[in-house]
């Protein structure tokens, strides 16, 4: 197949694109500093892998859906919602780092936006992959546990730990916390948390159980 792979620069889409053509298909990649390509481009490919920021995506989509196969690949899915039948819409949950495991080799397939009939398309392109279908609300309500969670924990982390003359296990592994959300894109962990409609209510849990850790180990008069 001929594929494009827009944000070819980024560490996902550096990534598809070295599988891809690995697989004996034909990449092109387009960036910030090639993107006068896309247009010549796009007429001509098989499929287009969108590793952009949601704005990005969008836009994109709006300008280019009925000309060519594209693939959003946002870890929200939300705001894909009016594109539905028109477009391909999953969420790889591997990187550079976890590629490697087959366990963590991880595709969710949303059916509910995605054109029909493309889920086999997906399972060529992605040999070797586990693949996952669900629907947009059934994915934005696992992002949570899988992502928007563990991002808030890591930026938490990250912006409470200091450095000190000596170590120990415990913080040691904070700093693994904190390395989560830092190997991250900016603008990715923020979408991914703000446009996601049920962050509220995670934001409130977690308010809660901290709430209930301050009385549980600072009241000293607890018994």
């Amino acid at each position: 197949m001929r594929i494009i792979v827009l944000g070819s620069g980024g560490r996902l889409g550096r990534l598809l694109s070295t599988m891809f053509r690995e697989n004996g298909h034909t990449v092109v990649g387009i960036d910030m500093d090639n993107s006068d390509m896309l247009e010549p481009e796009i007429r001509s490919s098989d499929i287009v892998f969108l590793a952009v920021p949601v704005r990005v995506a969008i836009k994109v989509i709006k300008n280019y859906h009925s000309t060519a196969l594209l693939v959003e690949m946002s870890s929200v899915k939300e705001p894909f919602r009016e594109f539905r039948d028109g477009i391909i819409s999953i969420h790889p949950l591997f990187g550079p780092l976890s590629v490697g495991d087959p366990a963590l080799r991880n595709i969710l397939f949303i059916s509910d936006i995605s054109v029909q009939g493309t889920l086999d398309m997906l399972k060529d392109l992605f040999p070797g992959f586990n693949i996952f279908p669900m629907s947009a609300q059934q994915h934005d309500e696992m992002a949570i546990q899988l992502q928007v969670i563990p991002y808030i924990i890591s930026i938490l982390s990250s912006r409470s730990i200091q450095d000190t003359i000596v170590s120990t296990r415990s913080k040691n592994t904070l700093a693994k916390l904190a390395e989560v959300s830092e190997l991250q894109s900016e603008i990715v962990m923020r979408d991914t948390i703000r446009l996601n409609p049920f962050s509220g209510k995670a934001y409130a849990t977690i308010r809660e159980i901290l709430a209930d850790m301050g009385g549980e180990f600072l009241d000293r008069d607890s018994s």
